[in-house]
């Protein structure tokens, strides 16, 4: 119940915030209907500063905190807060630890509601937890809706865990290394205030009972002070990095803290420890060694234990394999181990034994590609990666050869961010040649990966990242980069490192990515833009044409899986969909893998070429009567001015562009043979024609 008071309020009445003797007035918080008068260091928060809760100044119109260490750093006080207000800065509280109010630490649940459908399911299930939650002091979050923050003091501090979540909405205690929101401070997107629906007060305890249910799964703590944690036995580093393999979101900093918290606390400030943290973290892809080195060394022991991380690892479904020994269990006392010491290498250190033990990564495509492998195929605009791309992704999910080498059978995304239509009737040719598979999937609606200013993550990265965790591909790819991650400075370090990152990020689960991306003039055979990409690349394939021979190769540039002297070369096929709506045929490219090493293509007479221009000009295919005409009339074949020299000159292209196996003739049709490319025909030829049909 609110406390107390003896002031008047501005309709005369008692007002319930003051007291003459009571100290737990400061507690008393009044609701604010508006924000017409923002004001962040108000009495509430003044109230709440005095009484023990550790404030903090959050950017404008932001929840983050100003102070880039303000998980560790010391309480500030009323003058110093003051003195480093800046206007128009909104204002939060430290959870857990920081905050000690009377005989407790203040927490809040956040019951975060983002679908208003889901609004009675999501309460419902908060009430099934905490039957008296709507009788705690609340805070209306800015952003509307059925969203709020319900505070609470419990006797010990409680870190950050997730309570319950659904389709639309989730339930999480926010604790020590979590930070929220206070009124009147105002909302990053509606601009609205946070206001208090149901007003602080120091009985705001919550009972054992549901303490029990928030703290289910805890380690017990230690005395700082007891000698006996010395003989207590250590979490198996193999069922904690088991754990760890679980806990798929190092990007929250709250289960960031957490995790590293927990593995100092049971393992000391040893390598092994920070190495299990590191590891874990590189998930992530804000990894970044120097802060993670200055995080661990604020470290403290006895605040968040093992039994932590187990709980965080159980939320994202990882179960105990065995039962361990808990603090207290000295019936039948191990012999003393000496702890290990600190050692400031941060090297790690495997013996032969261990390196042959260790886990062989599976491949996907022999020799080539592997699970977890970064890969680019580049090379110059209609070179035909984004037809080799496609093709490799297809092997795969069928399990078939591919170039000759042998595929293990996975599911695949194609991420098709440049031409998702064009990518659909590739496919389409790709399905008629080799048969039907539920294992790839075309993945359209990507247009930025890169965060924009102020962004935590692109909202198309946290769905591609979202529909991963969920359906587990093997091997991803993303065409073109340039388009996939928006607009960027490729010459530039610090965007390409980030793209490294977010491609790193999408392997988690295990999967390979495979990057789609252009080369550079100079031909240096290195993909375009800054050397940090190459320089993070495990596969490297470089697609150019070979004009001669009428093919295109693939070069492996770089390659941690095997050989970079593997022959790769394939031609174009163009496949015959039918006729549209206006009686167009309709085709579409392949790529159509060469065995063994290409025979060289005789190059054509100028003539000779102009005829199959015009044929793959039109899609790959034309009738006898349309095709000769076609042929006949174009100056592109025979300048001459006489129609029968023009017709004669014509007869002889198509003869020899058949005998030469470059056309076939089938059922009243000329068609381009399979192994040659009909949708990039000489550009000049095209020039000229389109020159002629307009004059």
């Amino acid at each position: 119940m609110p406390l107390d008071n003896t002031t008047s309020s501005p309709n005369g009445q008692a007002s319930p915030c003051a007291t003459k003797t009571d100290l737990s007035d400061l507690l008393c918080v009044q609701m604010r209907p508006d924000a017409s008068t923002f004001e962040p260091l108000d009495s509430n928060n003044i109230g709440l500063l005095n009484a023990g809760a550790a404030l903090q100044w959050l950017h404008e119109k932001e929840k983050r905190p100003v102070s880039s260490g303000w998980s560790t750093a010391p309480k500030f006080s009323e003058s110093e807060l003051r003195e480093s207000f800046r206007e128009g800065q909104n204002i939060g509280v430290r959870l857990g630890l920081p905050s000690t109010i009377g005989d407790g630490y203040l927490h809040l649940i956040d019951l975060d509601v983002r679908d208003p459908a889901k609004s009675d399911e999501a309460w419902g299930r908060l009430l099934d937890i905490w039957p008296e939650a709507k009788t705690f002091p609340t805070v209306i979050s800015g952003s509307g809706g059925d969203s709020r923050h319900i505070y609470f003091l419990s006797p010990e501090a409680m870190p950050k865990r997730k309570l319950a979540k659904g389709d639309g909405w989730e339930i999480d205690l926010m604790g020590t290394g979590s930070q929220a929101v206070l009124p009147p401070s105002i909302h990053p997107k509606t601009g609205k205030p946070y206001v208090w629906e149901r007003p602080f007060t120091d009985k705001a305890q919550i009972s054992p009972v549901t303490q029990g249910r928030f703290a289910e799964g805890r380690a017990p703590e230690v005395s700082p002070t007891d000698l006996s944690d010395l003989l207590r036995i250590r979490a198996d580093p193999a069922e904690v990095r088991r754990a760890l393999d679980m806990i798929t979101d190092a990007d929250d900093r709250d289960t960031w803290l957490h995790v590293g918290m927990a593995l100092k606390d049971e393992y000391g400030d040893t390598d092994a420890a920070f190495g299990m943290w590191s590891h874990w973290s590189r998930q992530s892809i804000k990894f970044d060694e120097r802060g993670q080195r200055t995080a661990w060394k604020s470290f403290r022991g006895g605040a968040i234990g093992i039994g932590t991380l187990f709980q965080i690892a159980k939320a994202f479904g990882w179960e105990r394999e065995t039962v361990g020994y808990c603090a207290d269990e000295y019936d039948d006392l191990p012999p003393f181990v000496e702890p290990p010491k600190p050692s400031a290498s941060r090297l790690s250190f495997l013996t032969p034994d261990e390196c042959d033990a260790s886990e062989t990564r599976k491949y996907l495509i022999k020799g080539l590609l592997s699970q977890g492998d970064l890969g680019c195929i580049f090379g110059a605009p209609g070179a035909g990666k984004s037809l080799a791309g496609p093709f490799l992704g297809y092997m795969v999910a069928l399990g078939k050869e591919a170039f000759g080498m042998r595929t293990r059978q996975g599911k695949v995304f194609y991420v098709a961010a440049e031409d998702h239509h064009g990518m659909k009737g590739r496919v389409k040719a790709l399905k008629r040649e080799y048969g039907s598979t539920d294992g790839f999937i075309l993945v359209g609606g990507i247009s930025r990966l890169l965060p924009a200013a102020g962004e935590k993550r692109a909202p198309d990265l946290q769905a591609l990242l979202d529909a991963v965790e969920a359906q587990r591909p093997d091997l991803i790819f993303i065409d073109t980069l340039a388009v996939a991650f928006g607009s960027f400075d490729e010459n530039s370090a610090e965007p390409m490192n980030q793209i490294v990152r977010i491609a790193r990020a999408l392997t988690t689960w295990g999967a390979a990515v495979v990057l789609i991306h252009h080369d550079t003039k100079s031909e240096s055979g290195t993909p375009r833009g800054h050397s940090v990409l190459n320089g993070a690349l495990d596969v490297a394939l470089h697609v150019k044409k070979d004009a001669e021979a009428g093919i295109i190769k693939g070069k492996l540039t770089k390659n941690r899986n095997g050989s970079c002297e593997r022959d790769m070369a394939f031609t174009i096929s163009a496949d015959s969909f039918g006729f549209d709506d206006d009686g167009d045929s309709m085709a579409f490219p392949r790529c159509n893998p060469m065995v063994g090493v290409p025979k060289k293509i005789r190059r054509l007479a100028p003539s000779r070429q102009a005829a199959l221009d015009i044929l793959a000009q039109a899609g790959g295919r034309l009738s006898e009567k349309e095709y000769k005409a076609l042929v006949a009339d174009s100056r592109s074949v025979s300048a001459s001015d006489d129609a029968n020299s023009r017709r004669t000159i014509a007869g002889k292209a198509i003869s020899e562009l058949t005998r030469a196996h470059r056309i076939t003739f089938s059922n009243g049709f000329y068609s381009i043979c399979d192994g040659f490319g009909p949708f990039e025909p000489n550009e000049n030829v095209i020039s000229q024609q389109k020159g002629e049909n307009n004059g």
